[in-house]
């Protein structure tokens, strides 16, 4: 039963053995037996070496065909490749052609005398470029490429007409199709007397005519009036730089009414040079705020409108506009302005905030370390170049920044450094005459001069520091003098008599005694002007008038409620009466909002002494020099606080000190 039951599955190969078995055991012979075995092997390995070869066909065929899709993929992969390049060659191609902003001169039609003596077409517009790149590389101006509504930047080339179709045809095509090109043409014609030339950019051209020994200059009048209309605003920054301020002024004027919105929020802007020049306030406020009316975000413009608030003495206006300007150039505004002017105008908003806020020691620092060669106090030549070196910088922008710089040494009190920098003065102006001859710069000859008068301010301030009250008024009725001149010359660092003279020269008045005179001037200052309303007060406190001085120094701090002149005025006039408590509260409040400013820290201390309290008083002069590290008066109460205290070695320390900083020329730069 067994059998039975493992019958059914044994293979062929059994098979075979069981009927060799039974052919032995039964009536063949064992020989049979055995060649039949053979033959049986014989076939399996037939059998087995047919499959093996079978086997390696259908692998040599798996491979073949293996390869072929590997190459077909290869193939058709290599197509596609060819194929997508070429759709981005093309893509590439339509992008570069529809943002194409350059200017194409074209070739002008010239009478065929004139291409007979080799002034053909082609050289004409090739002269036209030369006069128009010579242009744009005298332009110095702080705004960016891309902000211009019609900016062809470098991309300016002459056209050189072609035959026939070809890819540079096609590709002309494109550009003309889809781009915004800036084609310029124009001709050559006879005239009775001479020549005249024509060029337009799309527009009617002008015609300029004149005898034919003129051309180049008929061609390069040509050429300014197509930079009038295709660049107005670097056109206008080019009058400029020839001092041609009227003429830049009717110019932008026109600009502001017909141009497009990028166009005429810097034509505003640009107005305000010529208005500062001429004093004319009214109009540069309401240029420079219509310019970021039109553009809120546009941090050169909220520049501007901090210029003309200082320029009124607007203090709080000021201090506002100059942290808008901060907080535009750190968003989308700073994209009207090149990199190194969004530095600039940083770095010099950051120093007007300082001075605005009594740090005049951060001010002074932040200028140093800007124009590093302002310590070579001896070389104005050094001084120039160093200046000009700075990213930016032109002749019209460096040439009052000693003198601005000498006027913040002012405000921390270190007159012996002003003195050696106002000695030196002589050669950073004969060093900046120089270069405007060797630059033909009008505009930088005119503000040379608006120099030399800054300077005068400069000299105004350091006698009236010295409490020179007569050298203070005279200095001032010497610059009110020359202001009439200087407008004339449009320089635009004039100084805004109202604002930045008549204070002055009303307070030495003042202090002389001579009260008639005094009011005289400052009653013609404007009445929200901080200095002015500051000058008021201290003024009626030298008059004894206390309840007129308490009324002029609280105007000034309602005004003003983020600066700290008012109050530290304020508190030197209450200490002055004899109340060192009211004084102290009024130089507690200046302190705070002006932390680095030292005339309060130095008033409290005299006002702690006044209240015997000269050991607290040691301690606010040691925070003041900080500040004002080489303030004589300083020094001396300094001194004195020691000696109250007991001190007198190191009390005599300081009165050494002080005797060294009132001799002239005794300190560094």
């Amino acid at each position: 039963m067994v059998e039975e039951a493992e019958g059914p599955d044994c293979g062929s190969a059994n098979n075979g053995a069981g009927a060799a078995m039974a052919l032995g055991l039964g009536s063949g012979s064992q020989d049979q037996a055995n060649a039949f075995l053979e033959e049986q092997t014989r076939l399996a390995r037939l059998q087995a070496h047919e499959l093996g070869h079978e086997l390696s066909l259908r692998r040599w065929s798996l491979w073949v065909r293996h390869v072929s899709g590997v190459l077909k993929l290869a193939f058709e992969f290599s197509i596609a490749l060819v194929l997508l390049g070429v759709v981005a060659l093309l893509a590439n191609e339509v992008w570069a052609a529809a943002h194409d902003n350059g200017l194409v001169i074209e070739p002008f039609s010239v009478p065929p005398d004139l291409a007979a003596r080799g002034l053909t077409g082609q050289v004409v517009a090739t002269q036209m470029l030369d006069n128009l790149s010579a242009l744009d590389s005298q332009i110095n101006s702080s705004r960016a490429p891309s902000s211009y509504a019609n900016n062809w930047g470098d991309d300016i080339k002459v056209e050189i007409p072609e035959t026939g179709v070809s890819i540079g045809q096609l590709n002309t095509y494109l550009h003309q199709l889809l781009g915004h090109q800036t084609h310029i043409t124009g001709e050559v014609v006879r005239t009775a007397s001479g020549i005249a030339i024509t060029a337009r950019a799309g527009i009617a051209g002008k015609r300029f005519s004149g005898p034919e020994s003129d051309f180049d200059n008929l061609l390069l009048q040509a050429t300014e009036a197509v930079y009038a209309s295709t660049q107005p605003y670097r056109y206008s920054v080019h009058l400029q730089s020839l001092g041609q301020m009227a003429q830049a002024e009717a110019f932008l004027t026109a600009s502001v009414r017909t141009l497009p919105l990028s166009e005429r929020i810097w034509a505003y802007a640009g107005l305000t040079n010529y208005y500062l020049s001429q004093h004319r306030m009214a109009e540069d406020v309401e240029a420079t705020r219509e310019s970021v009316r039109l553009k809120p975000d546009f941090a050169w413009g909220w520049g501007k409108v901090a210029g003309a608030a200082r320029q009124l003495g607007q203090a709080e206006a000021e201090l506002a506009a100059n942290r808008t300007t901060l907080e535009m150039l750190n968003g989308p505004g700073a994209a009207d302005l090149r990199p190194d002017a969004i530095q600039s105008l940083r770095k010099s908003t950051n120093s007007a905030i300082d001075e605005l806020l009594g740090d005049y020691a951060g001010a002074t620092r932040e200028v140093l370390a800007r124009y590093p060669s302002l310590a070579d106090i001896d070389d104005g030549e050094k001084q120039v170049q160093g200046l000009l070196a700075v990213p930016g910088q032109n002749l019209a922008s460096i040439i009052s920044v000693p003198a601005v710089y000498a006027a913040d040494l002012i405000s921390i009190h270190d007159l012996a450094a002003v003195e050696r920098r106002l000695a030196g003065a002589s050669s950073f102006l004969t060093a900046i005459g120089n270069a405007t001859v060797a630059r033909n710069d009008a505009r930088g000859k005119a503000n040379t001069d608006g120099t030399l008068h800054v300077f005068g301010g400069v000299e105004m301030r350091l006698a009236l520091a010295h409490r020179d009250w007569a050298g203070a008024a005279r200095d001032a009725a010497a610059l009110d003098a020359q202001e009439a001149g200087l407008n004339a010359a449009y320089a635009s660092t004039s100084l805004y008599p109202p604002t930045t003279i008549w204070p002055i020269r009303a307070l030495a008045e003042a202090k002389m005694g001579n009260f008639a005179a005094a009011h005289a001037w400052i009653d013609k200052t404007p009445g929200d002007c901080d200095l002015c309303l500051r000058t008021r007060g201290q003024i009626d406190a030298a008059q004894k008038n206390y309840g007129g001085a308490d009324f002029w120094f609280a105007r000034a701090a309602r005004l003003a409620p983020s600066i700290p002149f008012a109050y530290a005025d304020w508190g030197a006039a209450l200490l002055a009466r004899g109340d060192p408590a009211g004084a102290i509260a009024k130089f507690k409040i200046a302190n705070q909002k002006g932390p680095h400013f030292a005339d309060p820290l130095e008033g409290w201390g005299e006002a702690l002494m006044a209240q015997n309290r000269s050991d607290l008083g040691i301690a606010k002069f040691a925070q003041a020099e900080a500040f004002a590290p080489n303030w004589s008066l300083l020094h001396r109460k300094w001194g004195e606080a020691l000696v109250y205290a007991g001190k007198k070695d190191e009390a005599q320390k300081q009165f050494a000190l002080a005797d060294a900083l009132d001799r002239p020329h005794a300190a560094g730069p």
